[in-house]
């Protein structure tokens, strides 16, 4: 008998390390089979089971060998698995192992392999069960729909192997499983659509189902075989790909609780990931062997395949149309430069690129909301949350309430978020938005309580009750799809890619301004010095001759004198406002709080000297302070006050107010007069270059003044307008944004 050797020690899991339970190394195995282990180099005996061990007479303290347990048969298999390094061809075989036929399956970790030895029975002849099988994947692959395509196979799956009840269990995102497909005997319950929580399936049962792919419980109250160390080394052995590996107590109970005496598992395995598993239930104890197994693995496998190849073409019909319209999106961006309108003003909106009911974008300090969303107050608190969550420029949820919960008033509008960020900091950025999605779960059981603690048996216990237990499911909106985030991500390196160009074609322009701008300097100083000294020689010529020669003159010609004089102080005056309009701009701005009622009183007393033929009557109202040029913001009153008293009316005193009005954001100016006044009409061409009303034509002027104005006012990023009656007079108004100097 085997004598002094340990059995590997298996500790029930407690309420804090349940999700930790080493169920791979579980130490025990089921009795319907027996395993040994050896060293893969020189064969020797590491580990065996109890039921195997029982059957030897031998003194395990001793060096033993496969020789001196197996037959020269396994021996061989054995050897040829090694050599080619794969076990999946020669597994299933039959062998003779202690005067019974037994089906051989071996596993190799590191330099251990492990033997187990199951029955070699079958419930048809093999010929059979290829026919059998045959038809089966034939009607499975003529599947039309997809939901039609699951009921085939659990009805297949049940026919050939003839469990009570088969089922599709599907994993969700948060890996809480549901019911999707069902075949089974009439007098049982239906479980069809029962939600379980995950805790159901640990993550370590759901890594082993992923490894091993086809789990077989024979009997949940079978007497379970414990394993033992042959060299007492404390290492225990690792039943990962083990077929005959026992189950947790935990899982056994949860089994015995349902009524399931017997059960195989088959995964599911969709892109390299656990989808879901075809879950057999039996009541009674039940075998199936290796072989039949093995096609049960076979149909999952092509299952697999098949939801692979429908979900693909569903799923590729979906990305291509999610990129066909980013690429409009991103097209329309390009034709003219604006994000902000390409995304927004045309056929192909932001909601086009996934499913979601609404979005918002957020560029340059400029909002646009699409389709059902929350307001633009509302939007910005829920960005400002994603920034204190995290730095990364996309963030994903279908639970808003939850990290952000003032969205549950509003979870109608927006339950999910997708928000990409179009720059660093995340102020720049776009969000798209998913209603809540409210419904009725059931579940097999009260998921609030799917274990209990049994305080007597210092253990954990699964739920009894299994009755269907409903919920109300709120502030979850549909989850966001792989291609839905692609779609997304796409875009936003798109978007990226077209700041980065236009920000270099900027720099070029600004290259290519600066040039100019030189360009233009020497121009300028032609203009003033070729120009204006030949109009000096001019108008010093014809006042030489009015003043030494006007004698010798008829009449006549002393007005013609009289009128060269005029035209060339006019023609000085038009070069000098052509050389002030190109300078603005290219001057550096040295803002500063200006005192606007000082410029104002010296203007007033100025203009008044410079008018004394008139009788003019100034008045001024509050005139609050402004950042601004000074010299520039000079140059815009004397203008506007300026052109009140030169368009007055004739022999009318001339009346002109001047005020401001101070808001949070801004400041108003406004200048007043009684004068002449004009068509709302030419409102529009009052500001342009060298454009004059027909009706003033009469008065000195260049048509240059106010376009300056409006270009200082431009370059203080404020604003300008004009309101105007004919005979009654004209208000010019300006405003300057506080905002952009604080």
């Amino acid at each position: 008998m085997l004598k002094n050797s340990p059995v590997q020690t298996y500790t029930p899991p407690n309420l804090s390390n349940c999700e930790k339970e080493p169920i791979h190394i579980i130490g025990h195995i089921q009795p319907h089979g027996e395993l040994l282990a050896i060293d893969a180099t020189n064969f020797e005996v590491l580990y065996i089971s109890e039921n195997l061990k029982s059957k030897y007479d031998i003194d395990f303290k001793q060096k033993i060998s496969l020789g001196d347990l197996a037959s020269e048969n396994v021996i061989d298999i054995v050897k040829v698995g090694l050599r080619s390094g794969d076990f999946a061809t020669i597994n299933g075989t039959k062998v003779d192992f202690l005067n019974r036929q037994m089906q051989i399956i071996i596993n190799k970790q590191a330099n251990v392999c492990t033997l187990e030895f199951e029955p070699a029975e079958t419930l048809l002849p093999e010929n059979e069960l290829h026919l059998i099988m045959g038809k089966a994947l034939a009607r499975i692959q003529s599947s039309g729909s997809f939901q039609d395509l699951l009921w085939q196979t659990v009805t297949e799956i049940r026919n050939i192997t003839g469990y009570d009840r088969v089922m599709i269990y599907q994993f969700k995102q948060n890996w809480d499983g549901k019911v999707v497909a069902e075949s089974k005997r009439a007098d049982l319950e239906s479980m069809m659509d029962l939600h379980f929580p995950a805790s159901d399936i640990p993550a370590q049962a759901r890594q082993l189902f992923k490894l091993n792919q086809v789990r077989i419980i024979l009997d949940v109250d079978a007497n379970n075989q414990p394993i033992y160390n042959i060299h007492e080394n404390n290492i225990p052995l690792d039943l990962t790909h083990s077929t005959l590996r026992s189950s947790s107590p935990i899982h056994l109970e949860y089994l015995r609780n349902m009524g399931v005496q017997a059960s195989l598992t088959i995964s599911i395995i969709y892109k390299g990931q656990l989808w879901g598993m075809f879950t057999c239930h039996h009541y009674t104890p039940k075998y199936i062997s290796y072989s039949f197994r093995n096609t049960c693995k076979f149909i999952g496998s092509l299952f697999s395949s098949a939801i692979e190849f429908k979900q693909d073409a569903r799923e590729k019909e979906l990305l291509e149309r999610y990129y066909r319209n980013e690429s409009d999106l991103v097209k329309n961006v390009m034709n003219g430069w604006d994000i902000l309108r390409g995304l927004t003003q045309f056929d192909t909106k932001l909601t086009d690129i996934n499913e979601a009911h609404g979005a918002a974008i957020c560029f340059e300090n400029q909002f646009y909301s699409v389709g059902i969303s929350p307001s633009q107050t509302e939007i910005s608190e829920i960005a400002d949350r994603v920034r204190d969550l995290q730095a990364d420029s996309l963030y994903i949820t279908q639970h808003l309430p939850k990290i952000h919960p003032p969205a549950k008033s509003y979870a109608k509008k927006a339950c999910g978020i997708l928000m990409i960020g179009l720059s660093q900091s995340m102020n720049d950025f776009i969000i798209w938005f998913k209603p809540e999605q409210s419904q009725t779960i059931h579940w097999g059981g009260n998921p609030e309580k799917a274990h209990e603690w049994d305080g007597d048996k210092q253990r954990i216990n699964p739920r009894k009750s299994f009755e269907k237990f409903t919920t109300l499911s709120q502030h979850t909106s549909l989850e966001w799809s792989d291609n839905e985030v692609a779609a997304a991500l796409k875009l936003r390196e798109d978007l990226n890619s077209i700041l980065i160009n236009k920000t270099n074609e900027i720099r070029a322009l600004n290259a290519e301004l600066k040039t100019a701008y030189e360009y233009l300097d020497t121009f300028s100083y032609t203009v003033s010095h070729d120009l204006k000294t030949p109009l000096s020689s001019i108008k010093g010529y014809a006042e030489i001759l009015m003043r030494y020669h006007r004698h010798k003159i008829d009449d006549d010609m002393a007005r013609s004198l009289n009128q060269i004089i005029v035209n060339t102080d006019k023609m000085k005056d038009l070069i000098q406002d052509v050389l002030n309009y190109s300078k603005i701009g290219r001057v550096e701005k040295e803002l500063a709080y200006v005192a606007t009622g000082n410029i104002i009183s010296e203007l007033v007393e100025n203009i008044k000297i410079g008018n004394q033929d008139k009788n003019i009557n100034f008045s001024m109202g509050a005139l609050p302070d402004v950042q601004a040029e000074r010299t520039m913001l000079y140059q815009v009153f004397n203008n506007l006050m300026s052109n009140a008293v030169k368009y007055s009316k004739p022999n009318v005193t001339v009346d002109v107010a001047i005020k401001g009005i101070e808001t949070d954001h801004e400041v108003t100016y406004s200048v007043t007069d009684n004068g002449k006044g004009f068509d709302m009409k030419n409102a529009d061409r009052v500001f342009e270059l060298f454009k004059r009303l027909d009706d003033v034509n009469h008065i000195e002027g260049t048509g240059l003044g106010l376009a300056i104005v409006k270009r200082i006012i431009t370059l203080h990023k404020g604003k300008i307008w004009v309101e105007s009656l004919p005979g009654v007079g004209s208000t010019f108004y300006f405003s300057l944004p506080k905002h952009y100097y604080n």
